[in-house]
């Protein structure tokens, strides 16, 4: 029987019920990603196991793809007797359905056709599906400029290489150079700066990459290589520029000829002559001393740092001082374009900042200060700064790697148990929380001599690429531990000099009394039906088990009485606060406040004072 002809919405409802109704078609697809360039005709493998003789009419074929809104968008269908073409010029060999192949045609592939799809196959009552990727690139138009660079010995020289139009956003750019018959080597240069790929209106991406050469006549034939590896091309593609190095200009034989043959008074004014000329061209325009980057010793994160660039020796000719912010990044490429497992993509962004750095000039030395100001976060930490000084014709780049750091927020030894006991195991741990960067060193020290029996647990990467690091010590107790001093030192790169912080705890087997302050009122002489409150302190106690309460005229007071939870200091002891809220009547002038503490290191309560003094 001839099958009856169906639209393609009917044709999912009835593949959708026939697959939880009946048996499931054998489809096979290929299983790894299909790559073609734009431009090229691709052919998507599906086939399916086609009972013998069935007809022509009685398959139903549809393919589809999942488009980058998320929407799934119709490219072919065939209901037994008529074909269906969503993506213009797609196609089944319908000759070859009916051996089991409804492998789909794609000519002028776009990128639009890129994504997942799916073939799907029904011969009643049993249908079946199978899934394939589509990958489509473009490949980049390359152009270095100038492909044939002519430099003065001593100068320096900038090479671009622009990199246009290309598919994926995934892009490696290396220099390489090769001189003579030597093998290539990465380039030696003042400057490497890749920016990121930018993208265009039809998906496409274009970036440029530079580098900028300092000219020795050993570089004169040299032959810089802008390498580019990408998922369209199978091998890395490379574009040349050769350099020639150029002595400096010196007078000719010619000229020395023609001098000699005029009268000596011409001789002399021919030296001054070339006296001025020689002047003007060289010392003049001999170029400047640019310093090294000057950097704060430690550069905190989201904390303004300055740096600096000392410009001397200059002459009255005009320079331009600019700033470059290079950002390294690292892709991981997951596809198989660039040889088949993930590996690393160094990118480098560069932005011009120049717009925020001030120039302070001293001409009667000779001297200009360029300063910028820098704020950078964790994410930030290797960022690269430029310091390009331009004269004439000549470049100086100096350039300089932030490292970022992060001061720990925690820093502490707490025992367990908080007293130490007689003939019982006690633990000290040192922490350190959220810093940067991740390496760190512990060392413990009891009395001043290194302590070897130490387990460390970290560093641990934290919340906000930061991280935290335990460090503890274990010991059984006896009475010649009574006074010991254990330190724990930490050495960071968020310690100034001398690069380490020291935290000690000492052992103490009776437990420590408390410290209490005096009684403060906030404020200190309240008014009639005016608020206050009374605050004491307590500290360096341990255990932390304590009482704290309030007295008026020696009646207790229970309302408005709140304590602070004690809290564990470095030292290993406790302290809190009490706070006493009330509102003073006249009558209350005068009256007597008193904070009872009780602990148990203490032979009687600790008491502390206070008479209030109410304005009227």
């Amino acid at each position: 029987m001839r099958a009856p002809r169906l639209e393609l919405g009917p044709v999912l409802h009835c593949l959708c019920v026939c697959l939880i109704c009946e048996g499931a078609l054998e489809v096979k697809t290929d299983t790894l990603p299909v790559s073609c360039l734009a431009g090229q005709e691709v052919l998507l493998n599906c086939s399916f196991s086609k009972p013998p003789r069935v007809q022509l009419s009685a398959i139903a074929v549809e393919w589809k793809v999942m488009a980058g809104d998320g929407r799934s968008r119709a490219v072919y269908s065939f209901d037994g007797s008529r074909e269906a073409h969503g993506r213009p010029g797609s196609g089944v060999a319908l000759h070859r359905l009916v051996q089991g192949d409804a492998s789909l045609r794609l000519p002028n592939v776009t990128l639009a056709d890129g994504g997942p799809y799916t073939c799907t196959v029904m011969i009643t009552p049993e249908v079946g599906y199978g899934n394939i990727q589509l990958d489509v690139s473009v490949r980049p138009s390359v152009t270095v400029l100038p492909e044939l660079a002519t430099i003065t010995v001593g100068e320096e020289k900038t090479i671009l290489c622009e990199i246009t139009r290309f598919y994926p956003k995934l892009m490696e750019v290396t220099w390489l150079v090769k001189k003579d018959l030597a093998p290539e080597l990465p380039a030696v240069s003042r400057d490497v700066c890749t920016g990121i790929p930018v993208p265009n209106r039809d998906q496409t991406y274009n970036v440029h990459s530079r580098i900028t050469v300092l000219a020795s006549m050993e570089e004169n034939g040299a032959m810089y290589v802008c390498q580019i590896k990408h998922k369209s091309y199978g091998t890395p593609h490379r574009r040349n520029a050769t350099l020639k190095v150029v002595a400096p200009r010196l007078p000719s034989d010619s000229t020395a000829v023609i001098a000699g043959t005029f009268s000596t008074s011409v001789l002399l004014i021919l030296a001054i002559l070339g006296a001025v000329i020689i002047y003007f061209r060289h010392f003049q325009r001999v170029p400047p001393n640019v310093s090294e980057i000057i950097q704060p010793a430690i550069i905190y994160a989201n904390e303004t740092a300055k740096l600096k660039c000392n410009i001397t020796a200059f002459r009255s000719h005009a320079f331009k001082v600019q700033w470059l912010r290079v950002k390294h990044h690292q892709y991981h490429d997951q596809s198989e374009g660039l040889g088949g497992s993930p590996e690393a993509i160094p990118l480098n962004r560069c932005d011009d900042v120049s717009d925020k750095a001030e120039n302070q000039f001293d001409k009667q030395h000779r001297l200009c200060v360029s300063t910028i100001p820098v704020q950078l976060a964790v994410e930030d930490d290797n960022t690269e700064f430029c310091c390009i000084v331009r004269c004439g014709r000549t470049e100086i780049c100096r350039t300089a790697v932030l490292k970022v750091t992060v001061r720990p927020s925690f820093f502490q030894i707490s025992s367990l148990p908080p007293i130490p006991k007689l003939q019982k195991t006690l633990v000290l741990c040192c922490r350190m929380e959220k810093f940067y960067p991740g390496s760190v060193t512990l060392e413990w020290f009891r009395d001043g001599q290194a302590v070897k029996d130490v387990t460390q647990f970290g560093p641990f990467e934290d919340s906000g690429q930061l991280y935290s690091v335990w460090s503890q010590s274990q010991l059984t107790v006896t009475k010649e531990d009574e006074g010991a001093v254990y330190t724990c030192c930490v050495r960071h790169d968020s310690f100034p000099e001398p690069g380490f912080r020291e935290i000690s705890y000492e052992l103490n087997l009776q437990g420590m009394a408390p410290k209490v302050m005096w009684i403060k009122c906030d404020p200190p002489q309240p008014g009639t039906g005016q608020e206050c409150t009374l605050n004491c302190s307590v500290s360096n106690f341990c255990p932390d088990s304590i009482s704290v309460k309030w007295q008026k005229n020696d009646q207790p007071i229970h309302a408005g009485v709140s304590n602070s939870p004690p809290v564990l200091n470095a030292s290993g002891l406790y302290s809190l606060w009490s706070f006493l809220r009330f509102t003073p009547e006249e009558d209350d002038d005068g009256s007597v406040f008193k904070c009872v503490v009780e602990h148990s290191t203490l032979s009687e309560p600790e008491e502390r004072i206070h008479v209030l003094n109410v304005s009227k």
